[in-house]
């Protein structure tokens, strides 16, 4: 997960450097991948680290609650950004409309480092199915 972020914001920040009215197809290639690939580095473990982190009763609970808070995270991340660009640029020109843009991604790929900063204190604790709560050993005699 912490990867997969820092590729996120990795990605998003190139794209922000190399930002501008002429900026070829080809110079946004590589950032855009390494931003997919954070992406999915990130999204399938956490799914997997929040179920893992509840007992099986509750893991619809779970499921629900991580799904509510990604999807409050999108709305709000998408209006602190438009927020972000419509205070720096616009959509007037091209050069407005990147004068904008690198200052909204600066800020995404900030709040995305500090997210892989903060994926540094999940534990790996691994749950074991239900009924195994023994020492493999003890299962086996």
């Amino acid at each position: 997960m912490v990867t997969g972020l820092g590729l996120q914001a990795l990605g998003l920040a190139w794209i922000a450097e190399v930002g501008s009215p002429t900026v070829a197809y080809s110079a946004l290639v590589v950032p855009f991948i390494l931003s997919g690939i954070g992406m999915a580095l990130y999204f399938a473990p956490v799914a997997n680290v929040v179920l893992s982190s509840v007992r099986p009763e509750e893991e619809g609970q779970a499921s629900g609650a991580n799904n509510a808070i990604r999807e409050l995270g999108g709305v709000f991340g998408v209006a602190v950004l438009a927020s972000v660009f419509a205070h720096y640029g616009g959509y007037g020109t091209g050069q407005s409309f990147v004068d904008g843009l690198g200052p909204a991604l600066y800020v995404g790929a900030g709040v995305v480092a500090a997210g892989a900063v903060a994926g540094l204190g999940v534990s790996r604790k691994v749950r074991r199915p239900q009924g195994q709560d023994a020492p493999q050993s003890v299962l086996a005699a």
